[in-house]
């Protein structure tokens, strides 16, 4: 045998596993830019990511093979694995061991994901551009091929497009925050598209699921982020009403699905679940909702999905786009109803626990059906949430983000638990769902007051008259304004004041949105003549 052929392994294997490191990381980082797809990336680019990372571990393994078998070298053990051991370039040698000691921690925690926790496992994974930065110090310091035209010119293209990259995620990072917390305001008024019935899939005894078929020409205008909802609008005995519904359709389901529930005296809901058919054709607004979150095929986090009765639609929505796409990242759903008859998209949801086993915990709540388990039997109240968290979910309040959509009650329950068990109120995002308009906070005006409305570049003065709300009094006067539900909650009717003094009764927006000035003019009132409400700025 060729007494060189050690030394050439040495060499090859370590620039090679340097390259492949370095390939390593530029590709984590083009993946977290979405720049190859974000949402929609395949899995095989994870998988690619995946390889070169094993495939860094078996060439800086052939690369200390070499060291140690190689006899005119001589590299022991102790040189390899204790820095500042080797009599060769003691310093640069370090560098090395570093980096080998910390790509092993990456494999070994990889391979131990699922049985250790995420943020230890997050941490570990950061530490590849430790790697990457010890890697790059060790091989132009301790190798002999540091001045050849190849490894220089390698460096250089890695360090650019590294810096290139680094820049790029950061920019696009900031984007992505300003378009998650300022997604377009919903403008159901101004959207309505005809779209026929592809499907009525019973659900329950008392709702149903409801799949549109979406024509070429406006895929475009229907694309959802999982968790949005969109608005029908239908004539019923000669009244047009309008009401709101989740998209319960997730990424990858290629299609647009809502799910309704009869509600006791709704008639849009009641016409839905007992009228609707396959072929008919109904006028749906284009999809709107800021109770979503981005994606991300490099993520790895917890999520925590609260919902009571039809709440499941968002919820599932998110929990089955956030399984498909991080495949790093693992939900917990509880779920809330009065028997298991009464389960919304059960199947579904049956079927999500079967394709990602561990990834998914599905934990029932049942208010009339004892399951003979005291934490799940009863309302989804305060008690019930705490107590169930500490036999089936200890670990919720670790949770990166929170997602509860249901009735008031059960959602703020849920909320003040969550707050008490340490998790922030930026990490908890709500919807709910009610079945009357809440009552006004404060005594109503018992004045008349002008208001201006902005709405696509007009300015229009109304008279808001005492008990009234802006909506009302803008619909009374004729105005063509966004609204839905006029519950306060879907949204629709979000605005902007910019001129005096308003009210704002109980609703769906949080502080950080009430201290910029937005507000939901169906539960909006002036206090003065000098108030400006601004549609053009939601």
């Amino acid at each position: 045998m060729d007494p060189k052929l050690w030394w050439y392994l040495a060499r090859a294997g370590g620039l090679t596993a340097w390259w492949l490191v370095s390939l390593t990381v530029l590709w984590g980082l083009l993946l977290s830019t979405r720049v190859l797809g974000g949402r929609t990336a395949p899995s095989w680019l994870l998988d690619l990511h995946r390889l070169l990372g094993g495939l860094a571990v078996v060439f800086t393994g052939l690369h200390i093979a070499g060291l140690v078998w190689d006899e005119w070298v001589h590299f022991g053990w102790a040189d390899i694995l204790v820095p500042m051991a080797a009599s060769y370039r003691p310093g640069a040698v370090a560098w090395g061991v570093v980096a080998l000691y910390l790509l092993a921690a990456i494999q070994i925690t990889s391979l131990l994901k699922s049985r250790i926790p995420e943020a230890l496992w997050r941490w570990v994974h950061r530490t590849a551009f430790v790697v990457f930065v010890s890697g790059t110090v060790h091989t132009f310091t301790a190798g002999t091929d540091a001045d050849g035209p190849l490894v220089r010119w390698s460096a250089a293209v890695i360090a650019a497009a590294f810096m290139f990259l680094v820049t790029y995620r950061i920019a696009a990072g900031r984007r992505i925050t300003r378009r998650t917390t300022q997604i377009p305001a919903p403008r159901a008024g101004r959207g309505f598209h005809p779209l026929t019935v592809r499907e009525v899939r019973r659900e329950t005894e008392d709702a149903v699921s409801v799949a549109f078929h979406v024509p070429p020409g406006l895929v475009g205008d229907f694309r959802f982020t999982p968790g949005q909802h969109l608005t029908l609008k239908v004539t019923l005995d000669g009244a047009e009403h309008r009401r709101t519904y989740s998209i319960c359709s997730g990424t990858g389901d290629g299609e647009l699905r809502i799910a309704v529930k009869r509600v006791s005296g709704g008639r849009v809901s009641t016409w839905v679940t007992s009228e609707l058919r396959a072929g008919d054709t109904v006028e749906v607004s284009t999809p709107v909702g800021r109770f979503t979150t981005e994606t991300n095929p490099l993520g790895s986090r917890h999520l925590l999905g609260v919902a009571a009765g039809s709440g499941i639609t968002p919820v599932a929505a998110i929990t089955k786009s956030v399984l498909l796409l991080e495949p790093h990242s693992r939900c917990t759903l509880v779920y809330g109803n009065k028997d298991p008859e009464s389960v919304m998209l059960r199947a579904e949801l049956e079927a999500l626990v079967d394709t990602y086993g561990e990834r998914l915990r599905l934990i029932h709540v049942f208010s009339r059906h004892d399951t003979g388990v005291p934490a799940l039997y009863g309302r989804l109240d305060q008690d019930r949430f705490r107590a169930l968290t500490q036999t089936h979910a200890p670990d919720v309040a670790d949770a990166d983000e929170a997602f509860l959509c249901g009735p008031a009650e059960m959602t703020q329950a849920v909320s003040d638990t969550l707050a008490g068990l340490g998790m922030t109120q930026d990490r908890i995002h709500t919807e709910r769902f009610t079945g009357g308009a809440p009552a006004p906070t404060a005594p109503v005006d018992s004045a008349a007051h002008d208001v201006t409305i902005v709405d696509r570049g007009t300015k229009t003065t109304i008279t808001v008259r005492p008990g009234e709300s802006v909506l009302d009094a803008g619909l009374r006067a004729g105005l063509d304004l966004p609204y839905s539900c006029q519950e306060g909650i879907c949204g629709t009717c979000r605005a902007k004041s910019t001129g005096g003094p308003v009210r704002l009764d109980d609703c769906d927006l949080d502080s950080a949105d009430i201290a910029a000035g937005y507000v939901l003019t169906c539960r909006t009132r002036p206090r003065d003549g000098r108030a400006v409400i601004d549609f053009d700025q939601a």
